[in-house]
C-alpha cells in the first residue's frame, strides 16, 4: 500500500497537530529555529479537527502552538497552492497571530515573540537557498529593531534530495518531499526517531470515509497541480531558448550551428527565420 503524502494538507495537519504526535512537530520546528528558539515542550492551539476538511470552504492549513517555557508562539503553515502575493499573506497571518496575544488593555509588555514558517510547493523569494528567515531589521546597520518577528520560507522546490542531508532540517524536508514515494527511509532519516516514527505513522494513518474521500480528492488535484507547473517550466524553457535561437538567426549564423547551440529542431529555427525576415 502506498504511503501518504506529507505534503497534502489533510495528512500534514494529522502528522502534526494531534497531542499524540507532538513530538514530531517539536521536532520539526526545532529543524528550524536557531538554538535560543528551540523548545521542548508546547500547548497546542489549534489541534485537528476532522470537521475542518468537511465543509465547504477549504481550511488554512497552519499548526499554531505557544511553547511552555519562553511562551514564544509558533505558527507551521503548508501551502501547495500557488498565491501570487505570498509574501504580503505570510506577513499579514503572523501579524495576526502576533495580535492575537494582545488584550483589552493593550499590554504590550505581555506579547511574546512569534515565529512564523512557512513549507512552500512553489518558490516566493528570490534566493537560492531553500530557507530563508526575514526580521525586521534596521536597513544600514542590520541590527534589530527586537526579536519578536521571524519569518521564514522553506520552499521544497530549491532542495536538491541529490545532495546529501545534513542539517535537520535536510532531513525533515526530504522526508516532506519524497515520503510518499520511499519504500523504506534513507539511512540519514533512519537515524531521526521522529522521522521515522512520522514515516510509520504514514503507512498505517488512521482515516475516516469522509477523510480518504478529501485526501484522494486532494491528491488529484495535486498531481494536477504538479504536471500544469511541469509543463509552465518547459514552455519557458523552449521560449528561452526560441529568444536566444532568433538573436543568432539575425547574427547571421548558419541553422546547423544555431541548433547545436540551442537544442532547438532544424524546422523550428527554420520557422523562426521565415517569420522574422
Amino acid at each position: 500500500m502506498p504511503k501518504k503524502n506529507p505534503r497534502i494538507d489533510i495528512i500534514f495537519k494529522k502528522l502534526f497537530s494531534q497531542e499524540q504526535n507532538k513530538e514530531l512537530l517539536i521536532s520539526l520546528i526545532n529543524s528550524v529555529v536557531d538554538e535560543k528558539s528551540k523548545i521542548s515542550d508546547l500547548i497546542l492551539k489549534n489541534p485537528y479537527r476532522e470537521e475542518d476538511f468537511l465543509s465547504n470552504n477549504l481550511p488554512q492549513i497552519d499548526v499554531r502552538g505557544k511553547s511552555r517555557v519562553s511562551e514564544d508562539w509558533y505558527n507551521i503553515e503548508l501551502q501547495i497552492m500557488r498565491h501570487e502575493n505570498y509574501d504580503k499573506r505570510a506577513l499579514y497571518h503572523w501579524a495576526k497571530i502576533y495580535d492575537s496575544q494582545s488584550t483589552m488593555d493593550l499590554d504590550f509588555e505581555s506579547l511574546e515573540k512569534t515565529i512564523s514558517v512557512n513549507f512552500l510547493n512553489f518558490n516566493v523569494v528570490p534566493e537560492k537557498n531553500y530557507h530563508n528567515v526575514y526580521k525586521l531589521i534596521n536597513k544600514e546597520t542590520g541590527k534589530e529593531l527586537n526579536d519578536q518577528s521571524e519569518i521564514h520560507f522553506i520552499e521544497f522546490e530549491k532542495y536538491d534530495t541529490k545532495k546529501n542531508s545534513i542539517t535537520a532540517l535536510d532531513r525533515w524536508i526530504h522526508f516532506m518531499r519524497d515520503a510518499a514515494v520511499m519504500t523504506e527511509l534513507p539511512a540519514d532519516l533512519e537515524n531521526v526517531p521522529e522521522i521515522k516514527n512520522a514515516f510509520e505513522l504514514l503507512e498505517n494513518i488512521e482515516m475516516s470515509d469522509l477523510e480518504k474521500t478529501y485526501y484522494d480528492n486532494r491528491v488529484k488535484w495535486f498531481k494536477n497541480e504538479e504536471s500544469a507547473l511541469k509543463t509552465a517550466k518547459k514552455e519557458a524553457v523552449f521560449e528561452e531558448k526560441r529568444k536566444t535561437a532568433l538573436i543568432l538567426v539575425k547574427m547571421g549564423l548558419s541553422h546547423f550551428s544555431i541548433a547545436e547551440a540551442t537544442g532547438l529542431p532544424d524546422a523550428e529555427i527554420e520557422k523562426l527565420a521565415k517569420d522574422n525576415f
